[in-house]
C-alpha cells in the first residue's frame, strides 16, 4: 500500500512516551503512530455506526408518556405492597 507523509504535533510528555514504547518494542515512532490512528478510527467508525443506529432505531420504539409510566409504576408498587 502507498505510504504518505504526514505532520502532527504532540506535547513534549506525549512525544516522551512515545519514544520510550518505540525504544522497548524496537519499532520506530512512525509504525506505532500508523498503528494507534488505525485503531482509533477502527473504534471511532464502529461507535459512529453504532450512533447512527440507535437513532434510527429511536424514531421507530413505540414511547410511553411519562406520567403514563409513572401511573404504572405506582399501581405495580400498590399491588406488591397490598
Amino acid at each position: 500500500m502507498a505510504k504518505t507523509n504526514l505532520s502532527i504535533r504532540i506535547d513534549d510528555e506525549t512525544r516522551e512516551r512515545l519514544d520510550l514504547l518505540a525504544a522497548k518494542s524496537g519499532r520506530n515512532r512512525s509504525s506505532l503512530i500508523e498503528d494507534a490512528l488505525k485503531v482509533y478510527l477502527d473504534h471511532e467508525t464502529w461507535l459512529t455506526g453504532q450512533i447512527e443506529l440507535g437513532k434510527d432505531a429511536a424514531g421507530t420504539t413505540p414511547r410511553v408518556e411519562h406520567p403514563v409510566l409513572l401511573a404504572a409504576v405506582a399501581s405495580v408498587i400498590r399491588e406488591a405492597s397490598s
